[in-house]
């Protein structure tokens, strides 16, 4: 016997024990687990493990096609809440009460920079972009590559001509 414990290996192992009960066993009581069984009890217990084994398979496929179609709800109507929640927003943005009703809150002000956080931010951009070598359009304009290191080396088409009696081309390089 295997010890593998996978749904299948389970499923085959029940109807192995209802098959050896009921060829081996039939007429006999047995006292398991504390109850008096009979063979008729003991395969039907048997009987309802592998019917609720059998179920499982079904069941997860319908739970995977459930939450398929959900993701494909959510997505296509994600366009939908949002264009709602920005009019709500649009609507009732000084009435936090009624925002509140819908589930939405008003989005917070921007906090005003001080001229010193402003300075600083200014500062750490500066550095930033000369650090990471990075430039603005009209000074990515400015650049030009150099070519004066190339060497141009002009190639001649090979001259053919005609051999006067048979008419045949002669290729010279």
């Amino acid at each position: 016997m295997s010890n593998s414990n996978s749904r299948t290996t389970l499923i085959n192992r029940d109807e192995a024990l209802i098959a050896g009960v009921q060829k081996h066993l039939s007429g006999v009581t047995l006292t398991l687990v504390g109850q008096a069984l009979t063979t008729k009890q003991i395969v039907s217990d048997l009987q309802d493990l592998i019917d609720a084994a059998n179920a499982v398979p079904s069941a997860r496929a319908a739970w995977q096609a459930a939450v398929a179609a959900d993701k494909a709800q959510q997505a296509g109507s994600q366009e939908l809440v949002l264009a709602l929640r920005q009019t709500i927003l649009a609507m009732f943005r000084s009435q936090p009460d009624v925002l509140a009703d819908f589930g939405l809150a008003a989005p917070k002000k921007r906090a005003k920079l001080t001229s010193a956080q402003a300075a600083l931010s200014a500062a750490k951009n500066k550095a930033t972009r000369i650090a990471r070598g990075t430039l603005g359009p009209v000074a990515r304009q400015q650049i030009k590559g150099n070519v004066s290191s190339i060497q141009i080396v002009p190639q001649t088409a090979p001259v053919v001509t005609l051999n006067g009696s048979s008419g045949t081309p002669l290729t010279k390089a």
